[in-house]
């Protein structure tokens, strides 16, 4: 009687269910805007529903104890179906199965590991510049860009770009690398991508208080006093006749700056300099006095990867084991 029951508890339809009721509860994940402050749930949910989110853990679910919990669970209750076949008669067919579901376990297993120990970090830099890492197991860890180079085709688009980096493990470990699109950098459980690059510009501001220097990417404002700011857009390639802000080629062929005097946010005057340009903007003097190119990187740790890979393996081998006989049968008929 207790073996009836257990059987009928331990079989792959409801193991199935299982799984389906996780897959989506980890497809809320993709409704549900992760990671994000207590004032972002608020203002888009309201307080009852955001307060709700916030203590269920939905706001940050492949790393709540409840859900990694369900899919230890889930692991223990394949592993035990497994087992349950396993007992009694033997053969080819059913071995073929278990290591299927034995695969299954891993897949599972490697996915948790991802959720619940993965980091990503995006980092920016020039050649000389260092980044600290502080996200989860990449915490302790270093970047530094020892060089970056863009290679361009014909038409002024990018073909490729290059860094050349040295990695510095938790333990002080440092190696260095040459990496480019599509050929990352791996150390053990962490690969740095290459992903983007942009563009930093340098000039002074001068004014009756004196001299500062800027080092601006896209999207970074310089400050100044009283509430006021200079906005920047670097276009590489600038159109004299046309005088579009719009780049004419990736490429830097034609580099100017275009600058902005901002008060409280709003734009009050702007002026366009060339690469060694000055100008009066106010009473301010600005200079374009250089620009040099900066690599975007993706440094992402997995250790559920692994894992992951043995498990298509086994999936495999199980696929083999199940249907050898029928592959067999025909061939023969083939033959025969």
């Amino acid at each position: 009687m207790k073996r009836t029951i257990l059987s009928r508890l331990l079989n792959m339809k409801v193991a199935i269910g299982f799984l389906l009721v996780l897959s989506a509860i980890a497809a809320l994940g993709t409704f549900i805007a992760q990671e994000q402050s207590a004032e972002f749930y608020t203002f888009h949910y309201g307080n009852r529903i955001g307060h709700f989110l916030m203590t269920t853990g939905l706001t940050d679910i492949y790393h709540s104890p409840w859900f990694i919990f369900l899919g230890i669970l889930l692991c223990v209750y394949l592993v035990l179906c497994s087992l349950m076949r396993l007992r009694g008669r033997k053969n080819r067919r059913l071995i073929g199965s278990v290591i299927l579901h034995l695969s299954l376990v891993l897949l599972v297993a490697g996915a948790l590991l991802s959720m619940a120990t993965g980091a990503t970090e995006d980092v920016s830099l020039v050649r000389g510049e260092t980044a600290k890492l502080t996200e989860g197991a990449l915490a302790g860890t270093t970047v530094q860009v020892d060089k970056f180079t863009i290679d361009w085709y014909d038409n002024g688009s990018a073909s490729q770009y290059i860094t050349d980096l040295a990695f510095t493990d938790r333990k002080g470990k440092r190696t260095k690398e040459q990496i480019s699109v599509n050929h990352p950098y791996r150390h053990g459980f962490i690969k740095i991508y290459q992903e983007k690059y942009g563009w930093e510009v340098h000039g002074k501001v001068s004014s009756l208080d004196g001299t500062k220097k800027y080092a601006l990417r896209e999207g970074q404002d310089f400050p100044l006093k009283e509430g006021q700011s200079l906005a920047q857009i670097f276009v590489p390639n600038y159109d004299v006749e046309s005088r579009s802000l719009k780049s004419v080629t990736a490429a830097p062929k034609n580099p100017y700056l275009a600058v902005a005097l901002q008060a409280n946010g709003q734009p009050v005057d702007m002026r366009l300099l060339q690469k060694n340009g000055k100008s009066m903007i106010g009473n301010l003097q600005i200079s374009f006095d250089d620009y040099v190119p900066y690599t975007g990187l993706r440094v992402k740790y997995d250790c559920g990867i692994p894992v992951v890979f043995v498990s298509f393996i086994l999936a495999l081998a199980g696929l083999f084991l199940r249907y050898m006989d029928e592959i067999r049968l025909k061939k023969g008929d083939r033959h025969g």
